[in-house]
C-alpha cells in the first residue's frame, strides 16, 4: 500500500504520532485492513479511542483485531473494538468509485503507530525522487601504517602522525573519492567484545582519539534513521541551514560589527532556513552537481532542551549520548559538561575548514561517511589559525583543499604541520578530545551527531597542560 501523497494514508504526528486511514482514489476498505493488521501483527500500532463523525471511520476488522491482540485489557482498546464493530463497511469518500453509507455521528477508532512507523510513513516523494535515495556505503582504504590491533594500553607517540602535507597530497581535500590507502593511524575497537571495550576506555581516559564500532544501541538507530524516517519527523519545521558559495563552510561569528573591525572582512557564507526535505532537494544531487565551485549546503539539527522540534533526537540517541543515558560512563565522560546534541547534515564535498573545540567530542555517525584529518593540540601553531577577536577564530586561514595549488613558501609553517585522517561511516563513532584539531570533508549526503561533555582537569592530557601548547594559535 502506497502512503500519503503517494494514495491515501495520512500520518499526522505528534507526540505520539497518529495514523489516521481515509480512503481515497485507488484504495479499497480491504487494502487498508490488510495493511493495519500487518503493522499491529508486527507491534507497530495500538489502539486508542475518540469522538468523530463516522465519516472518518477505520478499518473495522483491523481495529477489531488490534483491540484483541494488542490492548484487550484496556478499556481505550475494548470501546474502539466496540466502536469497531458497529462501524457500517461503508465509507464516506471523495472517491467516486466508493458510496458514502452514513451520516450519523459514531466513535471512531484511531490506530496509533509508534513513532518509527509513523514517520516512514510521513516522509514524502516517490520511488523516482531522488532525494530519497540513500547513500552508497563508501569503499574502505587500507591503512599505510596501521595502529597496532593489540595494543589495549595506549602505545608512546599514539597516534603515530605524518606530514599533513603527504596526507593532503596522497588525497586532496577536494576530492571526495576514496582512494586505496590512506594515513590512518588510529585504534578501532569493537564495542562488542568486553576487552575492546575495556582497551576503548582506557584510551578514553587518556584522553586520545579512536573509533568504535558495534555499538547495538547506535546500530539501531543508524537502521531507522532513513531519509524518509527524518523528513517525516522534521516536518515543514524549518531549521538553521548553512549556505555556501562552494565547498568551504568557514565558521565565523558576527555580521556588520565584525566588517567594521576587520576591513575588507565579508561572512563566508550565509545563514538559510529550510525544512529537511527542502535541504534534500539541494543536497542529494548527482555528484557533478556537487562540483567544488558550486553551492553547499550543510543542515543543522540541534536538540538544547526538552519538548523543542528535536525532541525526537534525544529520545532516540539517549541510549548512549543522553543524560543519563545507558551508557552514560562510555560516551558522555562529564554529565555537568553536557552540551545537548548536536546534528550536522552534509553534502558531498563540504568542507569545515581546520578547527579545535574547547571540550570532549563524542561523534557517531548516523549516515554516510566523512573524512577527518586530525591534528594533535599543538600542531594549531603551524596551522595559520585566525586569532581571538577575529569572526573565524580558532579556525584556519589557508586552504589546502587543492594541494597542487597551495603557496607552501607563503605558509612555511605547513611544512612542519603532522596529521592523521580517518573515514568515519554509519554506526562508527569517534572520539576527539579537548583541542585536538580536525578538518572534515564529507564524502557524500551524510548525516553526523555529536555531544560535548566537559574537559579534563588533571594528568597529562589536563586542559590547563593543553592550553600552554595551544596559546599562540588564537
Amino acid at each position: 500500500m502506497r502512503v500519503k501523497d503517494a494514495c491515501g494514508l495520512c500520518v499526522f504526528a505528534t507526540c505520539t504520532a497518529i495514523l489516521l486511514f481515509n480512503v481515497h482514489s485507488g484504495t479499497t476498505l480491504a487494502d487498508e485492513e490488510t495493511f493495519l493488521l500487518r503493522e499491529l501483527e508486527m507491534g507497530k500500532m495500538r489502539v486508542e479511542q475518540v469522538a468523530a463523525p463516522a465519516a472518518a471511520a477505520v478499518a473495522p476488522k483491523a481495529v477489531a483485531a488490534a483491540a484483541t491482540t494488542v490492548a484487550a485489557t484496556t478499556a481505550a482498546a475494548a470501546a474502539a473494538a466496540a466502536a469497531a464493530a458497529a462501524a457500517p463497511r461503508g465509507m464516506r469518500s471523495r472517491s467516486p468509485g466508493l458510496a458514502a453509507t452514513t451520516t450519523a455521528p459514531v466513535l471512531r477508532a484511531r490506530v496509533v503507530a509508534t513513532t518509527d512507523a509513523a514517520a516512514a510513513a510521513r516522509g514524502g516523494g516517490g520511488a523516482g525522487d531522488r532525494r530519497w535515495t540513500e547513500p552508497e556505503p563508501v569503499p574502505v582504504p587500507k591503512p599505510f601504517e596501521p595502529a597496532d590491533p593489540h595494543a589495549m594500553a595506549p602505545p608512546a607517540g599514539y597516534p603515530r602522525d605524518v606530514p599533513l602535507l603527504d596526507v593532503v597530497r596522497n588525497w586532496a581535500p577536494d576530492d571526495a573519492s576514496v582512494p586505496a590507502q590512506l594515513h590512518d593511524t588510529l585504534r578501532h575497537f569493537d564495542y562488542s567484545v568486553p576487552a575492546q571495550r575495556a582497551a576503548m576506555l582506557a584510551y578514553r581516559n587518556a584522553e586520545l582519539p579512536f573509533v568504535v564500532h558495534n555499538v547495538p544501541d547506535l546500530d539501531a538507530v543508524v537502521k531507522k534513521w532513513t531519509l524518509r524516517y527524518v523528513d517525516g519527523r522534521m516536518g515543514k519545521h524549518k531549521l538553521r541551514t548553512e549556505v555556501s558559495k562552494n565547498n568551504h563552510h568557514m565558521y565565523f561569528k558576527g555580521g556588520a560589527g565584525a566588517a567594521r573591525r576587520f576591513p575588507g572582512w565579508r561572512p563566508p557564507m550565509r545563514w538559510d532556513s529550510m525544512s529537511f526535505r527542502e535541504w534534500l532537494r539541494h543536497a542529494n544531487v548527482p555528484a557533478a552537481q556537487a562540483a567544488t565551485n558550486k553551492p553547499h549546503f550543510y543542515w543543522r539539527l540541534d536538540w538544547k532542551h526538552e519538548n523543542g522540534p528535536s525532541q525526537w533526537v534525544y529520545e532516540d540517541l539517549k541510549p548512549f549520548f543522553g543524560r543519563p543515558p545507558t551508557h552514560l560512563k562510555d560516551f558522555v565522560v562529564d554529565i555537568s559538561g553536557h552540551r545537548g546534541i548536536n546534528c550536522r547534515a552534509g553534502m558531498r564535498g563540504v568542507i569545515a575548514e581546520a578547527h579545535f573545540d574547547g571540550s570532549r567530542n563524542f561523534i557517531a555517525m548516523m549516515k554516510g561517511a566523512k573524512r577527518y584529518v586530525m591534528m594533535k593540540p599543538g600542531e594549531c601553531n603551524n596551522m595559520y589559525y585566525y586569532k581571538s577577536g577575529h569572526p573565524s577564530a580558532r579556525h584556519g586561514s589557508v586552504d589546502f583543499s587543492d594541494p597542487a595549488h597551495l603557496d607552501v613558501d607563503a605558509h612555511p609553517l605547513l611544512k612542519k604541520a603532522r596529521a592523521f585522517e580517518v573515514v568515519l561511516r554509519a554506526g562508527e563513532m569517534l572520539y576527539i578530545p579537548t583541542f585536538w584539531n580536525h578538518y572534515i570533508i564529507s564524502l557524500g549526503l551524510n548525516i553526523q551527531c555529536n555531544t560535548r561533555s566537559g574537559v579534563q582537569e588533571s594528568g597529562p592530557q589536563s586542559a590547563s597542560r593543553l592550553r600552554r601548547k595551544i596559546h599562540d594559535c588564537w
